[in-house]
């Protein structure tokens, strides 16, 4: 996640996976149904800085963007593994491309309230599937506010 810690702007929840997991659907209608948009950033590693996290954006022209942290931005030893990649592009994640490029991490875009469901249920399944996450383990969901113009 790129280094948000001295914006103002932003709001930290700490929760565990199992309850993110079962509230994640509403809290991102929520951000949906929102004049002003809000991207949900789960922060799977705050606490001990290895820097995984995927977010959820759903821009105003109800479009949908997921993306889940790549190589691009882990360091060694917490990089994902080859297993890890191809279990997220199972998952219907669209592959990373190089650094520079326009899709640095995985990521998954598409349009309507249907979609917001489909994009819950995928980070859910990177975070207790791929990252393997415990229901228990602790996340940062961080709201950060958000301008994305129309491609």
């Amino acid at each position: 996640m790129p280094d948000d810690e001295d914006r103002d702007d932003l709001t930290y929840e700490r929760l565990s996976v199992h309850s993110l997991v079962g509230n994640l659907p509403e809290l991102f209608l929520r951000e949906f149904m929102a004049e002003g948009r809000t991207a949900l950033i789960v922060d799977v590693d705050r606490l001990v800085s290895r820097g995984r996290y995927v977010q959820l954006l759903a821009r105003e022209d109800d479009h949908i963007l997921v993306e889940c942290v790549s190589n691009n931005y882990l360091d060694a030893p917490f990089t994902l593994s080859l297993d890890q990649d191809l279990a997220l592009v199972d998952l219907g994640f669209e592959p990373a491309e190089g650094p520079e490029s326009d899709h640095p991490n995985f990521w998954f875009h598409a349009e309507g309230i249907e979609a917001s469901m489909e994009a819950c249920r995928m980070v859910a399944r990177a975070l207790t599937e791929v990252f393997a996450l415990p229901p228990g383990w602790l996340v940062d969901l961080v709201r950060r506010p958000v301008s994305i113009p129309h491609d």
